[in-house]
C-alpha cells in the first residue's frame, strides 16, 4: 500500500521539472553527496505521506554523457528486501 503511493506520485514530480531546473554538474557517484550542495532542489515535498516512504526533495543535474538525480526519502529504503524505486522519464514529452 505504501508502495502504490509513492511511485504514482515519483512519476509526478520527475515528468513535471522544469528544463530550467536541471542542473549542469560534474556529479561523482561515490557516496558523498557533496557534489549536490550547489544543485538547486527541483522538487520539495513536506513528507506528508503518513505511512511509508514519502519523497522529501528531489534534484537533477546533468553532464554531457548522464542525467542524475538525487532522491531524500523519509526512511531508510533496504535495498536486499526486495525493495525498488522506479523512475519514468519522458524524454520526448508525449
Amino acid at each position: 500500500m505504501r508502495a502504490k503511493l509513492f511511485y504514482p506520485l515519483l512519476f509526478f514530480f520527475c515528468i513535471s521539472i522544469p528544463s530550467w531546473l536541471i542542473a549542469q554538474s560534474d556529479i561523482r557517484i561515490d557516496g558523498c553527496f557533496e557534489d549536490w550542495e550547489n544543485i538547486p532542489v527541483a522538487v520539495k515535498d513536506f513528507g506528508d505521506q503518513p505511512d511509508g516512504t514519502d519523497l522529501l526533495q528531489l534534484k537533477v543535474a546533468n553532464d554531457r554523457e548522464h542525467l542524475y538525480f538525487y532522491l531524500q526519502v523519509n526512511t531508510e529504503i533496504l535495498w536486499q528486501e526486495q525493495n525498488q524505486i522506479r523512475l519514468y522519464v519522458d524524454n520526448d514529452k508525449d
